[in-house]
């Protein structure tokens, strides 16, 4: 008999009985919200985070694979979301460790943890490189110019300082920094919530399969 896939196992949206009465902290996973919904409700808190550094998702922390076959882990700021939560994207420069880890292994995996309602967010995807195209053109246009800055850096992300001296923002060098700049697209396959609570912790799955996120509670 053949065994199922992964995604296989989450054809059907599950939806749980959770408390919602007033006593109750924020509730994510509830019963009256479907895939789509909660999907939904999962892009905007996203969305939120590319406006408001004071956002809980304005830094998540992504973990790529090394050279070396090894973890790699730290945090990015996240620029862009779109509210169906399908995708999510954040800028590295092309010299950075993370963009050879990314360029040879995209299966990548993201955080986040909004301590208000006590929320774990975990996501894996899949992740495109952008440089020198109409895509990272624009981002590169929205990028404030003490950000850009960095990117003109004559110092490689990582590369020892060699006099004990840091170098100061290059500030007329645009085009030097567009040649260093990425956008790093990711397209969202698993998001796992973990809703922590006094009562009884709740965790759930949304799988996207052909465009449709599907829902299924699983034990914390």
């Amino acid at each position: 008999m053949k065994e199922k896939s992964a995604k296989e196992g989450f054809s059907q949206p599950v939806l749980a009985k959770y408390p919602t009465d007033a006593s109750c902290p924020v509730r994510w996973i509830t019963a009256n919200l479907d895939s789509a919904a909660l999907a939904h409700r999962l892009g905007q808190w996203l969305q939120t985070g590319t406006n408001s550094s004071h956002h809980a998702s304005h830094l998540l922390q992504l973990a790529t694979v090394d050279t070396t076959g090894g973890p790699q882990l730290r945090t990015v700021v996240l620029r862009g979301a779109e509210p169906a939560a399908h995708w999510l994207r954040f800028h590295t420069d092309l010299r950075s460790p993370k963009y050879e880890e990314i360029r040879k292994q995209p299966r990548v995996a993201l955080l986040g943890y909004d301590p208000n309602p006590r929320l774990q967010v975990r996501i894996d995807a899949v992740a495109a490189i952008h440089h020198k195209d109409p895509l990272a053109r624009l981002a590169w246009e929205r990028t404030p110019a003490s950000s850009r800055a960095s990117y003109a850096s004559r110092r490689a992300p990582g590369e020892p300082v060699k006099d004990g001296t840091f170098a100061p923002p290059v500030t007329d060098a645009d085009e030097v920094g567009f040649a260093h700049f990425v956008v790093v697209h990711c397209a969202i396959e698993v998001i796992d919530l973990l809703e922590l609570d006094n009562e009884g912790h709740r965790r759930g799955t949304l799988v996207r399969t052909q465009g449709d996120w599907f829902w299924q509670p699983v034990t914390p």
